[in-house]
């Protein structure tokens, strides 16, 4: 009886989205020659903190005060919000659906791209983390530069379920650092995983900065929605 207690109260917790208070682990209930067992089965909250604890040197997790409760809408941001709705109202990123959002510096893209991440982390059986583009090279190369072959970290965060790749066209391209984002983006793609990405570059102005290869796979992976907004840092240091 302790054990059924004990399942009901983890499935409470999972009706009501309460995972932070959650052990990874769906109870259910097993009949086996005329007796009934309790087995615990690994929910996405597992998943979630294996990927976090083992990739915690490249991704970032997302802000859960980067929401759409504080995220301004003004007149020049209805289309872009009714875009998004649509895109979780429909459910797109199960099918591999994600976004390219571009616009000017402060313009509220990460944000943004943030509060559909954590949307999706709190209401579906999905889960997702970030990376700072320009930041996660660096990391790379770091990480081979030490000669540590434990993991591939490309071909690791390439599978995260949903993944946010934030300020694409900022690093300085090499063919390496070509390669190694062709490599995320066509796993992905080949596997119809959402991805969502910011840049400050026009699909045109992208393509002339990164080369054919990685525009490609953008173009094939995410819609392309413009963010029209003031830049909100300067407007925070407006004295």
């Amino acid at each position: 009886m302790k054990y059924i207690e004990e399942g009901e109260e983890i499935l409470k917790r999972c009706n009501s989205k309460k995972c932070n208070d959650c052990y990874g682990l769906v109870p259910s209930l097993v009949k086996h020659e005329d007796k009934i067992y309790i087995t615990y089965e690994p929910c996405k909250m597992y998943y979630y903190r294996k990927i976090r604890e083992r990739l915690k040197d490249f991704v970032i997790e997302i802000p859960i005060d980067k929401n759409f409760s504080n995220f301004v809408i003004d007149e020049n941001l209805e289309g872009v919000i009714n875009t998004v709705n649509l895109y979780l109202r429909k459910e797109l990123y199960k099918k591999g659906y994600g976004i390219y959002f571009y616009g000017n510096t402060g313009s509220g893209k990460t944000h943004l791209s943030f509060a559909i991440l954590n949307y999706i982390n709190h209401n579906t059986d999905l889960f997702g983390f970030a990376v700072y583009i320009p930041e996660f090279i660096q990391k790379i190369r770091d990480h081979y530069s030490s000669g540590d072959i434990d993991i591939n970290p490309v071909l690791e965060v390439a599978k995260i379920p949903v993944l946010l790749l934030d300020d694409l066209g900022a690093e300085r391209y090499t063919e390496w650092t070509s390669e190694q984002i062709v490599q995320l983006l066509d796993f992905r793609y080949r596997n119809k995983l959402a991805t969502i990405i910011t840049s400050n570059l026009k699909l045109n102005d992208l393509k002339e900065k990164v080369g054919e290869r990685i525009y490609s796979r953008v173009v094939g992976l995410s819609k392309p929605v413009l963010i029209l907004n003031e830049d909100f840092r300067m407007k925070e240091q407006d004295w």
